[in-house]
């Protein structure tokens, strides 16, 4: 992310490599309630208590509070929830307490769960209440559900709105601290920002010096394949549960098109995170948008992503249900691409191109992946949910080839300096 562009269309990732969700104003006063104590009156404001009584800050003293605000009518909140539970099944012994906080709408119809019967006091604690007036949501700066915020076990708000790919991490993170350690976290946190901020400075330094759009494209060893499959934290797949049951939510290889088959440029994929959208030109909604909003990442990020936009059809017939004629893609491509004043590189969409997708009528725009530097597809959805964002976040935080090509950069500046 640029530095001091807080109205960024990317997520935020703290030091701990947990990304915040939010941009803008929002943001910030998000950044400012994490490290101080989690305001205890917000708990009052919670009605109602399902699967336990209702707790105080002084109820959790010493143990970790996962918070998710969720809803069992809404498909993704449901699935976070899902998420929520599970963890506190996981770390029931570790002190995890998980905490629901449901939508104003739809609780006389939800289904609670019945409260803890004695003896199973050492099972898992996930507590269920209504945020009926949503005054809940208002005081921790909740936008939409889910959204997640983990409290250490000193009391501190440790995150505030992360990503889901990012709470089992930061819910790990609290649970291997003790009391004392949590509490002192604020001002480790502020020494390890501080030197972080000075290294950044001295690279910064280097940069200024050097026009990085006459960078050269550097040699450096790729990762082998090896160590792509040791990372275990890349983006969590954005797909329904019904394609993850018919064996969808399976390892995808980006297939693109060879060089000379772009308009404006060919883009550069080694050592790069790649992203590629599909966009109509009888779509306003896959491209209106859509597109800007690619060219800003683009340009944020021009050394670490590659961005591609692919153009499809949607098939119309004429009254004996032939294909109408329509105009050469390629026309089409640069019609639209000089009209929005992109920058970033285009092509055709070409089936199979980002693997199997169900092209039933226009329901699949927009339509976006993120791959990681070797190709492989690590998250695919609409990229106007907050997962896009995260999932370009997460991947450039654990990519090995992004890695390995950063750091044969700034090599390069260094000998520069000299």
């Amino acid at each position: 992310m640029l530095a001091g562009s807080t109205g960024s269309v990317l997520a935020r990732t703290g030091p701990e490599n947990v990304v915040r969700e939010g941009t803008g104003e929002r943001r910030v006063k998000l950044d400012k309630m994490e490290l101080a104590p989690f305001p205890s009156d917000a708990w009052n404001t919670l009605s109602d208590w399902a699967g336990g009584k209702a707790i105080s800050s002084a109820d959790t003293n010493g143990q970790v509070v996962l918070i998710c605000t969720f809803s069992d009518w809404y498909k993704p909140a449901n699935r976070a929830w899902d998420l929520a539970q599970k963890l506190a099944t996981n770390h029931a012994k570790k002190g995890l307490v998980v905490v629901g906080a449901f939508s104003p709408e739809g609780w006389s119809e939800y289904k609670k769960p019945e409260a803890a019967k004695p003896g199973e006091k050492d099972g898992p604690r996930v507590l269920i209440a209504h945020d009926a007036k949503g005054d809940f949501r208002k005081a921790i700066l909740s936008d939409q559900d889910p959204d997640f915020y983990v409290i250490d076990r000193s009391g501190q708000l440790r995150f505030a709105d992360i990503t889901t790919e990012s709470v089992s991490e930061a819910v790990n993170i609290c649970l291997g601290e003790t009391m004392e350690s949590a509490a002192g976290t604020k001002g480790a946190l502020a020494d390890a920002a501080a030197k972080a901020d000075a290294q950044g400075r001295r690279i910064e330094a280097i940069r200024s010096e050097v026009d990085l759009k006459s960078l050269p494209e550097l040699p450096f060893a790729e990762p082998t394949a090896d160590a792509y499959e040791k990372v275990k934290n890349w983006p969590r797949k954005d797909l329904d549960p019904e394609k993850r049951d018919n064996g969808e939510n399976v390892v995808k290889t980006l297939t693109l098109p060879p060089a000379g088959a772009y308009y404006k440029k060919d883009p550069l994929y080694k050592g790069r995170a790649i992203v590629v959208y599909v966009w109509s030109p009888d779509l306003r909604r896959s491209y209106e948008k859509i597109m800007p909003m690619m060219d800003l990442i683009q340009r944020q990020r021009g050394r670490d992503i590659a961005v591609i936009g692919a153009m499809t059809r949607i098939e119309e017939r004429d009254d004996r249900n032939k294909p109408k004629e329509q105009t050469p893609p390629v026309d089409l491509v640069r019609k639209f691409v000089d009209e929005q004043g992109i920058e970033h590189s285009q092509t055709v969409y070409n089936d199979g191109m980002i693997g199997a997708v169900d092209r039933n009528g226009d329901q699949w725009l927009p339509y976006a992946i993120v791959a990681s530097s070797n190709g492989t597809i690590r998250w695919e959805g609409n990229p106007n949910r907050a997962g896009f964002v995260a999932a370009i976040e997460q991947v450039l935080t654990v990519d090995p080839g992004v890695k390995a090509r950063r750091e044969a950069e700034e090599s390069y500046l260094k000998k520069q300096k000299k």
